[in-house]
């Protein structure tokens, strides 16, 4: 997962922009009345998202002072996630803020997700902090599920990074060469089990286990076809050469968890442990 930068602007800025193109005077006024308390609830977030403590934040009393809140819910959709909306402007400057989907690493970001959905806490639905920019994927996996609390609360891109140290890893078997799954290893003691947990929690969420695995499988199909296009098989060694400089350089630029680094790093584990000596790679039958 990538961190974001929070978004240079706020849930007043979002609402300023677009209030006068509301025609309904009455749903004007409302809107124009919530400000305050949207801001109150908006650094309430970023306090307690900063701690990551929002079983606090949903806990506290800023919620409820707002409100239902259906008012913010029709903003977001007919002003700032409508194309044609008044304030569509920061739907777009916080999709572009993302280079690629925080989540899995996709390149194709081309929607916002609220972190808390808008359909249980309309108060955050206009919220520049709890709109994360996501790929079609990642936000359909999601879709409407609840950010559980404690040990399996969701990781919140503007607010926190994944875990540095390496814990997703992927199975391969080598013959034939093939990945079996992606799964979350803490080689650590039973202190570690609530972070095993909640990564895993996190991964199960957005469907990455099997997403990863089927971007492996594609993986180790283009390794096999360019060793068919040079016209012989791949050796063990050289085989190993190339996952070794793969998984060290997606490593380098992409973080140790990243799903290829692990696809990579399981291969390498594949063909150690194997007790005869594997098939080479792109060899006839």
């Amino acid at each position: 997962m990538t961190v974001l930068p929070l978004p240079p602007f706020s849930v007043s800025d979002v609402i300023a922009c677009g209030l006068s193109s509301v025609t309904d005077a009455g749903r004007q006024a409302s809107l124009a009345g919530l400000v305050p308390c949207l801001l109150a609830a908006e650094n309430a977030y970023k306090y307690e998202a900063a701690r990551e403590n929002l079983e606090g934040l949903l806990a506290s009393s800023h919620i409820s002072q707002c409100g239902a809140c259906p008012e913010v819910e029709w903003y977001y959709t007919h002003k700032v996630a409508d194309r044609r909306g008044a304030a569509r402007g920061y739907y777009d400057a916080i999709k572009a803020a993302a280079q690629v989907c925080p989540i899995c690493g996709d390149p194709e970001v081309d929607q916002l997700d609220h972190f808390l959905d808008k359909g249980s806490y309309p108060v955050f639905a206009a919220t520049p902090c709890n709109l994360v920019p996501v790929c079609q994927a990642c936000n359909f996996q999601k879709h409407r599920q609840a950010v559980t609390m404690g040990e399996r609360q969701l990781f919140q891109p503007y607010f926190e990074a994944l875990p540095g140290f390496v814990w997703l890893e992927a199975e391969v078997s080598i013959d034939p060469l093939a990945v079996k799954s992606y799964y979350v290893s803490i080689g650590a003691p039973d202190d570690a089990q609530p972070i095993k947990e909640r990564l895993t929690h996190w991964m199960t969420t957005y469907g990455l286990f099997r997403r990863f695995l089927l971007r492996g499988q594609e993986d180790l199909v283009q390794l096999q076809d360019q060793s068919k296009t040079v016209g012989k098989a791949l050796g063990t060694s050289q085989l190993m050469q190339i996952c070794r400089s793969m998984e060290k350089r997606i490593s380098a630029t992409r973080g140790p968890n990243h799903w290829r680094t692990a696809l990579y790093r399981g291969i390498i584990r594949a063909y150690r442990s194997a007790d005869a000596a594997p098939p080479t790679l792109g060899a006839s039958p």
